[in-house]
């Protein structure tokens, strides 16, 4: 099921338990008429506890399919508001408990104060074991998204920042004013992008001969490559970031103000510069950061130029319906920065691949 339906059962949950809360403690402070009043108050104490276990499992679960961990820094806030939550429960079960009628301390409406402390006492327990397992991860217990996170994470801090300026785009007439912003160091690998698949958010790239990474267990390193501009799209957005514009992959290639012919220099393209010429004669790409740091960038970002021809968020000036492609690719013959090549959205050619972008905040 989608984690949204899982959010939207938790909300209605926690939203049920606290009205329910709030009549019983309301209702708890009045003088007991009758044992059917107290009865009352106790099945509606219960039902206040019962419906919060709904919600708090409903949120749990939509928090884990949205893979929503520590390193998100959510945590302390998720688990502060369980506490509250429970502390309110708790002080429902108590009122309950001291209004109840005492000249009969085996009152239904006691055993019902008693069993609305302890299911509280239990969600607790389930609130600190889930915090334990599933929040910070044992050795013995794994979440089955554990992979993906880990290459998320990865991902998120393996980011180089392009520090912004203006600049004269080659094909403006005017000077732009770029931003800072952050760019993956790497192409997305295989093994990242699988991370996508596995959980869901990215279908499976193309499969082929040689030339296709996906499916190649010895190219887990490389750059995923035959993949759409949907789908490097998809994957960009899952890990909370997106496709460089066109200007924004050009200014990072160029050295930003130092309009470099290459990422490294002026230097003619060789293999050892870059994954060029039909992969350096293998016919297919090479892991990612095979090159550096000689090929590498002003600002240590790696495969710039080879390698994957890389996706950008751009369409095409001149041509409709295209998404603009930087980068050459591992059949080119080593491209200048400047060239640009573009494909529709739904093709995957194996000459493809992509990295991402973060706004800077």
């Amino acid at each position: 099921m989608a984690p949204l339906f899982f959010f939207g059962v938790g909300a209605v949950g926690l939203f049920v338990s606290a009205l329910l809360g709030v009549v019983a403690w309301v209702t708890a402070l009045r003088p007991p008429e009758s044992v059917g009043g107290v009865f009352g108050r106790g099945v509606v104490g219960v039902l206040a506890v019962l419906s919060f276990g709904i919600g708090a499992m409903g949120v749990a679960a939509g928090l884990e399919l949205f893979s929503i961990k520590p390193e998100d820094g959510s945590m302390p806030f998720i688990g502060g508001a369980v506490l509250v939550f429970l502390a309110f429960e708790f002080v429902i079960g108590a009122t309950l408990y001291a209004r109840a009628d005492g000249r009969n301390p085996s009152s239904l409406a006691r055993v019902l104060s008693k069993l609305s402390y302890g299911i509280a006492g239990l969600l607790l327990a389930a609130a600190v074991l889930l915090a334990i397992v599933v929040g910070f991860g044992g050795e013995g217990v794994k979440s089955s998204h554990s992979g993906s996170r880990a290459g998320r994470v990865r991902l998120a801090n393996d980011r180089v920042r392009i520090e912004g300026g203006t600049w004269q785009h080659f094909l403006g007439d005017s000077d732009p004013d770029i931003a800072a912003f952050d760019l993956g160091r790497t192409e997305v690998t295989v093994s990242e992008y699988r991370a996508c698949v596995t959980e869901g958010a990215c279908t499976p790239a193309k499969a082929g001969d040689e030339t296709h990474n996906w499916g190649r267990a010895d190219r887990e390193d490389h750059p995923v490559n035959a993949v759409s501009w949907d789908q490097a799209d998809a994957y960009c957005r899952w890990v909370d970031g997106r496709l460089p514009t066109e200007v924004e992959w050009e200014w990072a290639a160029r050295g930003r103000d130092e309009d470099r012919k290459y990422p490294w220099g002026d230097a003619e393209p060789t293999c050892e510069l870059a994954v060029v010429h039909k992969g350096c004669g293998t016919n297919t790409t090479a892991p990612v950061g095979s090159r550096s740091p000689q090929g590498d960038s002003r600002d240590g970002v790696q495969d710039l130029l080879g390698n994957a021809r890389e996706w950008t968020s751009s369409w095409h000036s001149y041509k409709e319906e295209i998404k603009v492609l930087r980068g050459g690719g591992a059949w080119s013959g080593g491209a200048r920065v400047s060239f640009r090549n573009g494909n529709r959205p739904p093709a995957n050619s194996y000459v493809d691949g992509f990295r991402c972008a973060w706004d800077v905040k």
